[in-house]
């Protein structure tokens, strides 16, 4: 009878703990699958931080795609030069989308750093055409080629183009120039 009595006992443990377990169990794996988007998500951030991209080079994240297509140093830029010790640095760039939404982009959300230099290329002279001056890439518009232009030390020896924008989480991405 005892015997009767402790599987009894035993089974309705195991079965009340197994009740509770399995709720516990649900709520774990929705939980931990959350954090594993999230930290794949980082590393991929990461992985592209850490990546300096060349001229030619396409970067891609969440069907987002930036590539520098060609970059010229230049002393001309209208009817007069860069200021004095610059000299103008004009970079080609296409950003295209596979994304079921619009995705902004301004020249803002790019910095041109020489020699650990930072600074916008947000400059419009007029005899360089195709200026990259913000937009949309909307469902219907899938692509944009442009250029940006900015000034940079003259002799530089290290000059890149960083992409920064909130739709990477702020992650800056690089590409060499020089």
């Amino acid at each position: 009878m005892k015997k009767i009595i402790l599987i009894l006992m035993s089974v309705t443990i195991i079965l009340g703990l197994s009740g509770c377990g399995g709720e516990f169990s649900v709520k774990e794996s929705e939980e931990m699958q959350k954090i594993k988007a999230d930290q794949q998500k980082r590393e991929e951030l990461n992985r592209m931080k850490s990546i300096n991209y060349k001229v030619n080079e396409m970067a891609s994240f969440k069907k987002l795609n930036i590539k520098v297509n060609n970059a010229q140093f230049s002393d001309q830029a209208d009817s007069g030069g860069p200021s004095e010790g610059k000299e103008f640095v004009i970079v080609n760039i296409t950003l295209s989308s596979d994304a079921n939404v619009g995705l902004g982009y301004t020249p803002y959300d790019f910095k041109i750093i020489a020699d650990e230099n930072k600074s916008t290329p947000n400059l419009r002279p007029s005899n360089v055409k195709d200026l990259l001056v913000g937009g949309n890439l909307e469902k219907g518009h899938k692509s944009i080629t442009g250029n940006l232009v900015g000034q940079i030390p003259k002799g530089a020896h290290s000059v890149k183009l960083e992409y920064v924008a909130a739709y990477w989480d702020n992650t800056p991405i690089t590409f060499i120039l020089k």
